[in-house]
């Protein structure tokens, strides 16, 4: 008998993919990263199949001991899912903020592909947060956005977080804020060659019988098309990450800080393009 997905709403919030977004367009601050908290990432929400699998993940350093994490804000002008019936339920706007790095994938202790993982993803947009965590495993968290295509000119990039404390007020937290700092470098946009990526993510499902174990878990491999439209420079950016409960970005992350106790992103970028997730892979479920 086919499984019917459930649906939270009569838009079917369960949408499979592919999930095609048109006219997006992307901040980028790539930061320097210590090497070891990323790999503690990758050991506890990527490397979870057992060892008979022989799967596993690591991520790829750019210096000694040292990787890039890339935070991207990116605005979305529609959102869709192209499979009937969810064709039907036309498209969304939204505002995104993530986290990733570049890792390896592992067979046997055999590199057999590069591509990224998001450990970290704040949206605006309910259906979205709905799917992306039940259909592909990328953990992402509702949040509210000051966010606008004309950054830096427009003001600072806002990612506002409600925080839950126990015995404590709810508050709006500023989780991710960055400003643009500088002089914007000389030049003019340029168009770049379509790009193609792995994305690798893992899909976790609580027992509710027993809520400290699992009752599912799979890592999933997908690709990031992208079909860029223009791209350029963007002046310095000074980054704030402000912990929460249980969630440290900066140091989780091990993003580095320049002497004054700063996150500086130094070679900013924008981009315009057409994007599509696809091409969904199970590599290994329990």
């Amino acid at each position: 008998m086919a499984h019917i997905p459930y649906e939270a709403t009569i838009a079917g919030t369960q949408a499979p993919p592919p999930y095609k977004c048109t006219g997006v367009r992307v901040f980028a601050f790539p930061l320097l990263a210590d090497a070891a908290p990323l790999q503690t990432l990758c050991n506890q929400f990527l490397n979870i199949a057992p060892s008979a699998a022989g799967i596993t993940f690591e991520p790829i350093p750019s210096g000694l001991n040292t990787c890039t994490v890339m935070i991207e804000a990116i605005d979305y002008t529609a959102l869709t899912a192209p499979t009937p019936p969810w064709n039907d339920f036309g498209e969304t706007p939204q505002r995104e903020l993530l986290f990733s790095f570049p890792v390896v994938r592992k067979q046997g202790n055999v590199p057999v592909e590069t591509g990224i993982f998001v450990p970290y993803i704040f949206v605006d947009d309910p259906a979205s947060a709905f799917t992306g965590r039940e259909v592909v495993g990328l953990p992402k968290l509702l949040a509210s956005f000051s966010l606008n295509r004309n950054f830096p000119v427009s003001g600072p990039i806002n990612v506002r977080f409600l925080e839950r404390r126990t015995g404590g007020p709810i508050r709006i937290v500023d989780l991710v804020r960055i400003s643009s700092i500088g002089m914007a470098p000389p030049g003019v946009p340029t168009l770049p060659n379509p790009t193609s990526m792995f994305g690798f993510s893992t899909r976790i499902l609580v027992n509710p019988q027993s809520p400290a174990a699992d009752s599912y878990r799979s890592i999933m491999r997908c690709v990031y098309a992208s079909t860029p439209t223009a791209t350029g420079s963007l002046s310095p950016a000074k980054v704030v990450l402000t912990p929460i409960v249980d969630l440290d970005l900066r140091s989780t992350l091990g993003i580095r800080t320049d002497a004054f106790g700063n996150i500086v992103s130094f070679s900013p970028y924008f981009v315009d393009a057409d994007f599509s997730l696809e091409g969904v892979t199970t590599l290994w479920e329990s």
